[in-house]
């Protein structure tokens, strides 16, 4: 019985070390303070979004791999808000819903628009309920992002809010 217990043990502890692994793979990634400090490290310079819906506030800033700036707002009860840009990799919004691990059957509304002179995909469960939104201006993808699969989304014309607050995007790279 006792080695049973301690093979048990020794499985949870397995199981939990790979879940670690499979879900924070030692990617590499910078955290900032300010994005003026991130843009500096960057190709690319933008604003972060100017709208946000009431309450929410800036989590957090990071630099993944060098080159995926993602900013993350938080309110307390609400579906996080993550926006994201990167210069290297022409990213359409099925590509961020990989990056995103999401499955293209979950979101079977989809819109397009113009936003700022980009042509703008949006995906959602519904009219009310939309989770990501991608487009590129310049030579970098973007994306916002409304929470995880199993919680509410944003209307779609928050969503545009936000992404039209979005402003003095420049590509350093060229």
């Amino acid at each position: 019985m006792k080695k049973f217990i301690i093979f048990v043990i020794a499985a949870i502890l397995l199981v939990m070390l790979t879940g670690c692994f499979l879900f924070h793979p030692g990617t590499p990634h910078e955290t900032y303070q300010t994005l003026e400090a991130a843009l500096r490290d960057l190709r690319f310079s933008c604003s972060e979004p100017a709208f946000l819906p009431e309450g929410y506030k800036r989590d957090s800033i990071i630099i993944w791999t060098g080159n995926l700036l993602e900013i993350t707002y938080k309110k307390s009860g609400s579906p996080m808000i993550e926006f994201c840009a990167i210069v290297e990799h022409e990213r359409d919004v099925d590509s961020f819903m990989n990056h995103f691990n999401f499955k293209p059957d979950w979101f079977p509304v989809t819109a397009e628009l113009e936003i700022n002179g980009a042509a703008v995909v949006a995906k959602g469960k519904s009219e009310e309920d939309f989770k990501i939104a991608a487009w590129q201006t310049d030579g970098i993808s973007f994306a916002v992002r409304v929470g995880f699969y199993d919680e509410e989304g944003l209307p779609l014309d928050v969503i545009s809010n936000i992404i039209e607050s979005i402003t003095d995007i420049k590509n350093l790279a060229d």
